[in-house]
């Protein structure tokens, strides 16, 4: 993104205050529109109606439309990973604070349900998207991903398993499902995260060779 020129870096409180106002209701408005309608689309003219702001706006908080999704999906990851917990800030054996974790995401589905349509909206595009929203898909899912290696490599150590494409393979495999319920959810399908969310620690085992007895 390119930088800003130096009267933004040197504005007022009250004008910075405005600034962040202004690139939240951006966000906020381009967040609704892709995850109804799909990256490729939503216009600019479409954002800047919904949001109230100019597109000039618009181009100058994000440079391009490329520019505006990937900090969507950026500031929709941070949200969603600052909501749960991580395994070093949980006392207790692994699976119990595997738990935790599980629990916490589930409950924490409800509040982020625009970040993650619109996430899996773009993963099942065909087209249209295009390179750049692939690229910021990956980015998001692979510190998703790097953040369940953390708690599965914790539950393998538990278990006394030390490959490590095991776990990594785990981690994948709980990814996908933890997918596959969300797709479910989106489809109007008789599904229950919340429900699934405490028994995850024992599936992750399967998912590792080791089946709790």
């Amino acid at each position: 993104m390119s930088p800003r020129p130096p009267a933004a870096r040197s504005a007022s409180p009250r004008v910075q205050l405005r600034g962040e106002r202004s690139r939240a209701e951006i966000l906020d408005a381009a967040e609704r529109l892709m995850a109804d309608a799909g990256f490729a689309s939503v216009s600019i003219a479409q954002i800047e109606q919904a949001s109230g702001l100019p597109a000039s706006s618009i181009y100058w908080h994000f440079d391009s439309k490329a520019g505006l999704l990937l900090e969507i999906m950026r500031r929709g990851a941070e949200r969603f990973l600052a909501d749960v917990p991580e395994m070093d800030a949980i006392p207790g054996p692994a699976l119990e604070r595997a738990r935790a974790i599980f629990v916490t995401a589930a409950e924490h589905v409800g509040e982020h349900p625009l970040f993650l349509r619109l996430m899996l909206g773009m993963s099942l595009q065909s087209g249209g998207a295009g390179e750049t929203a692939r690229q910021v898909i990956r980015e998001v899912r692979d510190q998703m991903l790097a953040r369940l290696r953390v708690t599965i490599a914790a539950i393998a150590q538990e278990a006394g398993v030390t490959s490590d494409d095991a776990i990594d393979q785990a981690a994948r495999a709980t990814r996908a499902t933890l997918d596959g319920g969300f797709l479910a959810i989106q489809l109007g399908e008789d599904f229950d995260l919340k429900r699934m969310a405490p028994r995850m620690p024992e599936v992750v085992l399967g998912f590792l060779g080791h089946p709790r007895r």
